[in-house]
């Protein structure tokens, strides 16, 4: 691990680059369906489970209701039902600069250098720009973050990747591109033993199979896939 120094003490670095972040946020909203995603959450607590089946539509009544994204859902309706609908944004604020202080983390202490954790912080924030809209994609740039700090220049332990794995697979279908990132940051590139490939392998396989704690089982690998080779998706 390498020690960032400066002249300027590290909450300033991270100060200056949430200042930045947050400005991130003020954009007009583009996404139309926040507004099922809310009614998505209620139906979930109104029926006890997010195994449901489709009760808004006509030509699919009564089918099973394959929604990846329920638990992402039920904290949209769970945050409106306590501090109303305009606080959305203060969610849409936290997790932008939630997100991007953890990677200005993670960068600075691979590097060892604070302003080009920030720039590179920034460079990211600029690039997912278009994406930081008020829905749940926000929590897979979350938990990219996230995985990026429990990898990058340390060993994860097995725990912390499970149960961020169990919660990014019900949060958004983001999930299988940090599976995919995963065998990169685990790799043991300077050290080709078999043990500690074994170790990275374990790993890998364990958050994968966790992925599978979700209602759509193994079907909800193939979703996201679906969503990339789409010509029409974004």
């Amino acid at each position: 691990m390498r020690e960032a120094r400066s002249g300027v003490p590290g909450w300033a670095w991270y100060l200056a680059g949430a200042l930045v972040y947050l400005s991130f946020g003020f954009t007009e909203m583009m996404g139309s369906d926040l507004w099922w995603h809310i009614a998505a959450g209620r139906e979930v607590l109104q029926q006890g489970s997010p195994a449901l089946v489709d009760t808004w539509s006509y030509t699919a009544a009564g089918q099973p209701w394959h929604n990846h994204e329920w638990l992402a859902d039920l904290l949209f309706y769970g945050w409106v039902s306590a501090f109303a609908v305009p606080s959305l944004v203060i969610w849409k604020w936290l997790l932008i600069v939630v997100t991007f202080a953890l990677l200005q983390r993670a960068l600075g202490r691979w590097s060892g250098n604070h302003g080009a954790a920030l720039l590179a912080s920034l460079a990211a924030a600029a690039i997912a720009a278009p994406f930081l809209d008020m829905r749940p994609q926000l929590y897979t740039l979350l938990g990219v973050a996230v995985l990026l700090n429990l990898c990058l220049d340390r060993r994860p332990r097995l725990a912390e990747l499970l149960v961020l794995f169990v919660l990014w697979v019900n949060l958004h279908g983001g999930f299988i591109f940090g599976l995919m990132l995963l065998p990169l940051l685990l790799f043991p590139w300077g050290d080709l033993r078999r043990e500690p490939l074994q170790r990275a392998a374990l790993l890998v396989f364990a958050s994968a199979a966790v992925c599978l704690l979700n209602p759509d089982g193994v079907g909800v690998f193939v979703l996201p896939l679906v969503y990339a080779l789409n010509s029409d998706s974004p």
